[in-house]
């Protein structure tokens, strides 16, 4: 259903290029295929058509944790069919401290806040 390529990181980094924090930005490709030709709609934004009845549309995401993707599946008759998936976004928020010679004293990643 659902694939995790495309995820970005945003990063700030400080002086002597030392990474400071990141933060976990991107989106989730979700495709599929209907039985017949169908609109379909993920999270109430059209998706992109494909041969064979296929679909897929790329959804933003910007926070971490339990995340739900709708997809309402319309054939030509207006029959609608709707499923919804819960998807777990990993924490990818982590950030750096450094000593004074720029060695790396602190490091907190996800759930280690």
């Amino acid at each position: 259903m659902a694939d995790t390529d495309g995820i970005a990181r945003d990063a700030v980094f400080a002086t002597g290029n030392r990474l400071e924090s990141k933060g976990l930005t991107g989106s989730l490709l979700v495709s599929g295929a209907a039985d017949e030709p169908s609109t379909v709609m993920v999270n109430g934004q059209p998706a992109t058509a494909l041969a064979g009845n296929r679909f897929e549309k790329r959804i933003p995401f910007s926070a971490s944790g339990m995340q739900s993707v709708s997809v309402v599946a319309t054939d030509g008759s207006g029959n609608a069919l709707t499923n919804t998936y819960a998807v777990n976004v990993p924490d990818g928020a982590a950030t750096y401290s450094y000593d004074a010679s720029g060695n790396l004293t602190q490091k907190v990643e996800g759930t280690d806040r």
